[in-house]
């Protein structure tokens, strides 16, 4: 895998700031990741792959495109140690969502009917009725599992 930190000159804000982007190739295919980091383009240095300077913003800028290169790496060890083909787009992917929670459908529509089922129990005095009990929870199942599977 090589990786290159390049600004974006061609897309240069109003505030003169251009983003930084990460390019990514692997197996002569290439995928592009924008950064979400900012620079006035004349600050950068192509052939270190740096913001040029001391300056407390060039420190921080730096150090954050490190340790994006050292996460980009990590994954590539981790999708390599796999032994199973990928892509850079695989790459990018596993990087852009990294830490996110991700959710099923399924999962997505029991939390709804319980947060629900919860404002109808309290709205008409019921008792409160925990959505982790056995009985409310296989009825989600069995509800959910008959929504989709049909």
């Amino acid at each position: 895998m090589n990786l290159l930190f390049w600004v974006y000159k061609s897309r240069i804000e109003k505030s003169g700031q251009a983003f930084i982007m990460a390019r990514i190739t692997h197996h002569s295919k290439r995928a592009n990741i924008n950064t979400g980091l900012k620079i006035l383009p004349n600050t950068w240095d192509s052939k270190k792959q740096r913001v040029k300077g001391n300056s407390e913003l060039a420190i921080n800028v730096n150090r954050h495109i490190q340790t994006i290169s050292v996460q980009l790496l990590s994954i590539y060890d981790e999708l390599s140690k796999t032994g199973k083909d990928f892509t850079v787009l695989t790459l990018r992917e596993k990087f852009q969502f990294k830490g996110e929670q991700h959710y099923t459908l399924m999962e997505v529509v029991k939390q709804h009917i319980l947060k629900h089922f919860r404002v109808l129990t309290s709205l008409h005095g019921m008792q409160e009725v925990d959505g982790s009990t056995p009985l409310l929870s296989s009825a989600l199942n069995r509800v959910c599992n008959k929504v989709f599977d049909n």
